[in-house]
Formats: structure tokens, sequence, C-alpha cells
């Protein structure tokens, strides 16, 4: 009678080793999505008790520049009333978040904010740096 060798389960670690390099590649660039969204360059100012993330279906950006973005499309201020109205549509007016970078001038953020509140948005918020996250 023949005895058969005992086989021990084995663990291919190749298919693990592939997931937690996808994994990480996937955390690197979102992390890097959240901290610049749209890929748009702003500084923005510290606050120790900023709230986030920052979850509001309209972005605004006011860069170093002085230029306006509404999401990725670059607008000039005598538009940015009307390319809100286009964003905001028929349905109910949408908070609005503004990530003004903090070399920017405040006339030109009160600019913006005048534009949305004319518009209808209520819910206006400011994205700020965590100073306790740094």
């Amino acid at each position: 009678m023949r005895r058969r060798r005992r086989v021990e389960p084995q663990i291919n670690m190749a298919p693990l080793v592939d997931i937690v390099f996808q994994l990480l590649i996937f955390f690197v660039f979102t992390a890097g999505m959240v901290s610049e969204p749209m890929g748009i360059e702003v500084d923005l100012p510290g606050s120790t008790t900023a709230d986030s993330p920052y979850t509001k279906s309209l972005m605004v950006f006011v860069t170093a520049e002085g230029e306006i973005f509404v999401g990725e499309e670059a607008v000039l201020l005598s538009q940015l009333r009307r390319v809100l109205l286009q964003k905001i549509g028929d349905g109910e007016v949408p908070g609005l978040t503004i990530y003004a970078d903090e070399e920017v001038s405040w006339q030109r953020v009160l600019r913006v904010m005048d534009a949305a509140r004319s518009v209808g948005v209520s819910q206006l918020d400011f994205a700020v740096e965590n100073l306790e996250d740094l």
C-alpha cells in the first residue's frame, strides 16, 4: 500500500502584493486631488477651527493672480453671475464653496460673494486649511 504525501496548503502572495500596490497608487492620487481640487493651485488661508471636507456641489476658485474658476472653467468677473446661473439651473440652489488664495485681495473675494448671493446662493462657505493638521 502506498502512502500519500501530505500536501501543505500554500498562499500565493503575488496577487496580494498586486492589490496592495493598486491601493497605494489609488490613495496617492486621491490624496493629491483632495489637496488641490480640480487641479487649480490655490494656497488656502489657515484656521484652527476649520471644518472639512467641503462637499458642496459648486466650487469657485480665486487664484493669487485674481483669476476666477467655476469648477474647471475660467470665468471673467463680469461673466460670473451668468455662469453661476447656468450652473445652478432650475433646481434647488446649492451651497457654494469659495477656494480663495490667501494672497488674493478681499475686494475680489467680496465681488465673487456678491455675484453668488445675487443669483440666490444662500449657503456660502470658505475653504481653509486646518492648522491643526499641519
